[in-house]
C-alpha cells in the first residue's frame, strides 16, 4: 500500500512538472510568434520607409554607401592602412583642386559642386535640429484635443543658392499656406533671416524661402541704349527695368498692362518712370511706341521733356491732353471694330503710353470740381477700353486711397515703394499684402529705388529694385529718340533686350 501511494505521489509530481514545462514552452512559443509578429508588422512598414527614404536622399544614401564599400572592402582585404592612406590623398586632392575650381571656373564650381555641398550641409546640421523648435514657437504643430498627440510638419527638400535658401515643408493635416503666411515673420525672426517668403508649390506642400543676403543693397545702373537695333526689335509685352530681390532681371509687362506706382516723397518714383525707356528707346525712335506726360509739379517730366509727344503741366492743358488720347482710342477702336481683338503695333497705330505723375494734384486737390470730375472720366475711359487697342496708362501717387484714385483696382501691374503706413501697401497690393511679406513701411530711406511688385494672378509680392537712370542718362536718351526713325513699320511680338544687369549672380528662390 505504501509503495502505491508514493507511485501515485511521483506520478502526480510527473505530470505537474509536465503541465508547467509545457506551459512554459507554449508561453516561449507564443512569445516568439507575436515578436516575430511585431517584426513583420512594423519592421518591414520599417524598412520600406528607410528604403523610401535613402530614394529622397540620394545624396547622403551615395555618402552611405561609399563609407559602406569602403569599411567592406577593408574587412575583407584586411588593408585598413592602405583605405586610409587612399581616403587622405582624396581629401588632400579635394581641398586642393576645390579652391582652384572656385577661382577659375566659379559659376560652374557653384552649379555643380558648392551649391549641393552647402544644400546638404543646411538641411541635416542646421534646419533639421532647428526645425522642431521653430515650428512649435510659430505655432505650426497640429495637437490633438483627445490624446495630446503633437504632429509637426515635415522638411522634405533644402535647396540653397547665392542669397536663399528654399526650405521644403509638407504641411500637417489640417493646415493651409495661409497659416505660413501670417508666421512669416515668426518665422523670418527665427531664422535670423532679413526676409522670408511662403510660396504654394502643390497640395499640402509650401516652400519657406529664407533671404540669406541681399543682392539689391547697391544701385542697379540703368540699361545700356541698344543703338543699333531696330524698333520692331523690342519686346513691348516684357520691359527689364531693374533686379529682383533674387538676382534675376525684372520685368514689367508695358503693352496691355497699366501700371501704378505709389511712394512717399524721396522713395524713387523717378526711377520707375525712365527706366523701361532706355530699352524702349529704339521703338520710340522709329514711331512704335508715342509717349505722352502729365506732369502737374513742371518738374520730373520736364526734364526729359523731348521725349513726350504730348506734354501737359497745368489743368486746362491736361484735360486737353486727355481728350485727344481718348478721341484717339475711340477712333481706333472704330477702325478694329469686328476685324481684329488686338492691335498690332505700328507706325500708323502706335503704343500709346500716358506718364501720368502726381495724380492727387489733378484728382483731389484741383480746386475746379468740374474739371477734376472730366479728368477722372476721361483717364476711367482709358483704364477700361485702352488696354487691347494699345493705350496704357502708367499713374503716380504719394497717396494711394480711394478719394485720389478712384480707379486704383484698374491698374493691374502695382509697385509700391517706400510707403509711411502698413495700410497704405494693402491698398496698392491688395488686402493681405503686408502680411505675406511686403513691409514697404520698412523700407530704408538710403535704398530708393526699392519696393514690392505685384502681377496679374500672383498672389506673393516681389521684392525688387528699379534701375536708375541720372540726369546725363536722360539727356542721352532724349537725343537718340529724336533721331531719324529707321527700320520696319509693325511690331508682332518682338525679341527680349536683354537688361544690363548690376551682377552675374542668378541667385534666387534656391537658383
Amino acid at each position: 500500500m505504501g509503495n502505491f501511494k508514493k507511485d501515485a505521489e511521483a506520478a502526480g509530481c510527473v505530470v505537474l512538472l509536465g503541465l508547467a514545462i509545457g506551459w512554459l514552452i507554449a508561453k516561449l512559443i507564443k512569445t516568439v510568434l507575436w515578436l516575430l509578429w511585431k517584426g513583420i508588422r512594423h519592421g518591414l512598414p520599417a524598412l520600406w520607409e528607410g528604403c523610401k527614404w535613402l530614394n529622397r536622399h540620394p545624396r547622403t544614401t551615395a555618402i552611405l554607401l561609399v563609407v559602406a564599400g569602403v569599411v567592406t572592402v577593408g574587412w575583407v582585404l584586411r588593408a585598413w592602412h592602405v583605405l586610409g592612406i587612399v581616403g587622405l590623398a582624396f581629401v588632400g586632392v579635394a581641398a586642393l583642386v576645390g579652391p582652384v575650381l572656385a577661382w577659375r571656373a566659379p559659376v560652374w564650381f557653384e552649379t555643380w559642386v558648392w551649391r549641393w555641398v552647402r544644400s546638404w550641409w543646411l538641411r541635416w546640421v542646421f534646419y533639421a535640429p532647428r526645425w522642431e523648435s521653430w515650428a512649435r514657437g510659430c505655432g505650426l504643430v497640429i495637437v490633438d484635443e483627445a490624446t495630446l498627440d503633437v504632429t509637426s510638419p515635415v522638411i522634405t527638400k533644402v535647396s540653397t543658392g547665392p542669397a536663399w535658401d528654399e526650405v521644403r515643408v509638407s504641411m500637417a493635416v489640417g493646415q493651409k499656406t495661409e497659416d505660413y503666411e501670417e508666421r512669416v515673420r515668426e518665422l523670418a525672426h527665427a531664422r535670423r533671416s532679413a526676409r522670408c517668403v511662403i510660396r504654394e508649390l502643390a497640395p499640402g506642400v509650401v516652400s519657406l524661402d529664407f533671404q540669406r543676403r541681399d543682392l539689391i543693397a547697391g544701385v542697379v545702373p540703368a540699361a545700356a541704349i541698344a543703338v543699333e537695333l531696330l524698333g520692331d526689335a523690342v519686346d513691348l509685352s516684357s520691359v527689364p527695368v531693374g533686379v529682383s530681390e533674387f538676382g534675376r532681371v525684372l520685368r514689367m509687362p508695358l503693352f496691355g498692362r497699366h501700371t501704378f506706382c505709389a511712394a512717399e516723397t524721396g522713395a524713387g518714383k523717378n526711377s520707375f518712370t525712365w527706366a523701361p525707356y532706355r530699352v524702349l528707346a529704339p521703338a520710340v525712335r522709329d514711331g512704335l511706341v508715342r509717349v505722352s506726360g502729365i506732369d502737374p509739379k513742371g518738374m520730373e517730366l520736364a526734364y526729359g521733356r523731348g521725349l513726350f509727344h504730348r506734354y501737359a503741366d497745368k489743368p486746362a492743358d491736361a484735360l486737353e491732353l486727355l481728350e485727344e488720347l481718348v478721341a484717339c482710342m475711340n477712333e481706333r477702336k472704330l477702325m478694329l471694330a469686328g476685324r481684329r481683338r488686338k492691335v498690332t503695333i505700328s507706325r500708323e497705330n502706335p503704343l500709346e503710353v500716358l506718364e501720368f505723375d502726381e495724380i492727387a494734384a489733378l484728382t483731389k486737390y484741383l480746386g475746379d470740381k468740374g474739371q477734376r470730375a472730366r479728368i477722372e472720366a476721361l483717364v476711367g475711359l482709358l483704364l477700361t477700353q485702352g488696354r487691347s487697342l494699345g493705350f496704357v496708362v502708367r499713374g503716380y501717387v504719394q497717396e494711394p486711397t480711394k478719394e485720389t484714385v478712384v480707379w486704383r483696382e484698374l491698374f493691374p501691374f502695382r509697385m509700391a515703394m517706400a510707403l509711411p503706413t502698413a495700410s497704405y501697401v494693402d491698398m496698392v497690393l491688395g488686402d493681405g499684402a503686408y502680411e505675406r511679406g511686403a513691409r514697404a513701411d520698412r523700407i530704408s530711406a538710403d535704398t530708393p529705388g526699392v519696393g514690392y511688385m505685384l502681377e496679374e494672378r500672383r498672389r506673393v509680392p516681389v521684392r525688387g529694385r528699379i534701375a536708375w537712370t541720372d540726369d546725363a542718362g536722360i539727356e542721352e536718351l532724349v537725343a537718340y529718340v529724336r533721331q531719324p526713325a529707321r527700320g520696319g513699320d509693325v511690331v508682332d511680338g518682338g525679341r527680349v533686350v536683354e537688361f544690363v544687369r548690376r551682377n552675374e549672380n542668378k541667385g534666387g528662390e534656391a537658383a
